[in-house]
């Protein structure tokens, strides 16, 4: 089963408009997602891309690797199901980026399971990335936090 990603226009919108509000550091990972992404984030309609158009999104990984931290740990295999944003579907081999990705990315429903199969549970993906981004903010100065907590709220936002 190949790696299958969608782009939500909306999304890809707010992501670039959103831009000058974001840490610098961030923004240049962002831009450089944009660059690199093989004209696949321009295109901003709902593309189906096969996994021999995954390397060259590896940016767009990066930058969202960046604003959303993990808390599944590599026992865990992640099936996503939503509407907004990408989503993947990687469980044959969950210890790679590409499997890790739904759960930053996923505004619909993020549901978890271990490795032998067992179902463990489901949330919905705005409860995963506010669980994640508590976790990581802890260590945050309050501004850091301020400015990405406002960014991924624009993000989701109808």
């Amino acid at each position: 089963m190949g790696v299958k990603l969608t782009l939500d226009k909306k999304l890809f919108t707010k992501l670039t408009e959103n831009l000058p509000s974001i840490p610098q550091e961030m923004q240049q990972v962002a831009e450089k997602a944009i660059r690199e992404s093989g004209g696949i984030l321009e295109k901003g309609l709902r593309e189906q891309v096969t996994n021999d158009d995954i390397l060259s999104v590896r940016a767009k990984k990066r930058l969202i690797h960046t604003l959303r931290p993990t808390e599944i740990t590599d026992s865990t295999v992640i099936k996503v199901k939503g509407e907004l944003g990408w989503k993947f579907d990687n469980t044959d081999n969950p210890k790679t980026d590409d499997g890790r990705l739904s759960q930053y990315l996923n505004y619909g429903t993020v549901e978890r399971y271990t490795k032998d199969g067992r179902y463990t549970g489901k949330i919905t993906g705005a409860q995963f990335l506010n669980r994640a981004l508590r976790k990581k903010t802890k260590q945050m100065k309050t501004k850091q936090k301020d400015i990405i907590e406002s960014y991924i709220k624009t993000l989701f936002e109808e």
